[in-house]
């Protein structure tokens, strides 16, 4: 073989551009999430996840259990200690990307409910409620 030679491919890029502006979620305490980090790009594509910046705790649970396949991360039952940064590295042979999540879970009566999908615009006058009253991630909104 011609050392010359170099393997034409391309290195990973997320498919849904518009999903990188939600990169805030937040959720209630014993309910579930998904976060999504599909990706193109030559094959294999390679995924795993980070809790930040740590291997994930073996405590959360999560479905499926993790393999390299899985382009998205279910969290289920929510506890409190669950809120933090989750990372997505998705890699293959021509290079790497990433996408960090910042979880907030909530826990409290009267909470206002966010659905999982929606947009950040939506979430504004609650997200700066959210952040202002969880600088301590123990906090409970009632």
């Amino acid at each position: 073989m011609d050392d010359t030679m170099k393997l034409v491919g391309s290195p990973p890029t997320f498919s849904d551009q518009n999903a990188l502006r939600i990169l805030f979620r937040a959720s209630l305490v014993s309910e579930s999430i998904h976060l999504k980090c599909k990706a193109n790009g030559t094959p294999p594509l390679t995924y795993s996840w980070l809790k930040d910046g740590h291997r994930l705790p073996t405590r959360l649970k999560v479905h499926p259990s993790l393999t390299s396949l899985n382009w998205y991360l279910r969290l289920k039952e929510l506890r409190l200690a669950d809120s933090g940064e989750y990372t997505c590295i998705v890699s293959n042979p021509y290079g790497s990307i990433n996408r960090t999540y910042n979880l907030q879970v909530i826990s409290g009566k009267n909470v206002q409910i966010i659905r999982q999908d929606c947009c950040l615009y939506k979430m504004k006058n609650v997200n700066k409620q959210i952040r202002r009253n969880l600088k301590n991630p123990a906090y409970s909104l009632s």
